[in-house]
Parts: C-alpha cells; structure tokens; sequence
C-alpha cells in the first residue's frame, strides 16, 4: 500500500515544482528583469500586474511546499512501515532534494538581501533564477524518488551492505 501512495505523492509533488520551477525561470523573473530595466523609471510593469504575481508567487509557492511535504513523508513511510529500502537510486534522489532545497534557500536569501530599489529589481531577478533552479532540482529528486519506489525487487535471502541497499555479491 506505501508504495504506490508514495509513488503518486511524489509525482503530484514533483510535477507541481517543475511548473512552479518553470514559472520562476520565465514569468516571475522577466518581472523583474522589466522592473531593473525602468530603473523607477517608465513603468513597464503595472502594479496590478506586479501584485498578481506576488499572489500567485505565494499561492503556488505554498501548494508546493506542502505537497513536497507530504510526498516526502509518504516517501518516509514506505521506508520504515512498508519495508521499503532507499538503494541507490533513491539515495541518489534524496540527495538531489537536499541540494535542490540548499539552492532555493540560497536564492531566496539572495533575493531577500537586494534593496527596495527599482534598480536592485535585477538581483531579484538572478535570485528567482537560483531558486527556480533549486525547485526543478528537488523535482528531479522526487522523481528520482519515483524510480526507486517501483524498481525491481531483489529475491528473498540476498544479503546486503548498509542502509542503502547495495548488494554484497
């Protein structure tokens, strides 16, 4: 039963991220590269349009974050209540969220750490990229995640080494 559930919240999860690593990379930061580019000067993006991508920036941000939640924790469950190893493959996904979310923290210090100039809009820019980036990472790990979930079971009585699952012969 964990294994299918966790495999459909890793996918839901992760296909959520991408979107809203794409989203990121596109629209979200040609706003700011519109705002750098006015200088204050010659709006070229509105304030209703910079407030709804601020809500909608928040809106998906948060539906992300609490669907990789609960895909993780559903990942975690088939771990220890079904049984499931983590292996290589799922080590290697785990690995990938770990970097991913070191990335979007670093992006969003960055962004956070620009002024509130109209001319600082460019290093909020590079910052949604760098965060963009962490999200499509943590994505491909969830994803990677999936892979490890449905592989090929190995038969009963093979002995392994360590916690992750690699084979002793």
């Amino acid at each position: 039963m964990w294994r299918p559930l966790a495999a459909t919240g890793l996918v839901l999860a992760g296909l959520t991220g991408l979107g809203y690593a794409v989203w990121l990379l596109t629209a979200r930061r040609g706003l700011f590269e519109g705002i750098a580019v006015a200088g204050g000067q010659d709006a070229t993006v509105s304030l209703a349009g910079a407030r709804g991508s601020d809500a909608l920036n928040a809106g998906w941000f948060w539906a992300t974050v609490v669907l990789y939640v609960v895909a993780l924790l559903l990942w975690a469950g088939a771990w220890y209540v079904g049984g499931q190893r983590l292996g290589p493959v799922g080590f290697a996904g785990l690995s990938m969220v770990a970097s991913g979310l070191l990335a979007a923290g670093a992006g969003s210090a960055l962004a956070w750490l620009v002024g509130g100039d109209g001319s600082d809009a460019g290093g909020v820019a590079i910052g949604c990229s760098v965060i963009g980036v962490g999200f499509a990472l943590m994505s491909g790990g969830l994803f990677t995640g999936v892979a490890s979930l449905i592989r090929e079971r190995p038969a009963e009585g093979t002995s392994y080494l360590g916690y992750a699952g690699w084979s002793a012969g």
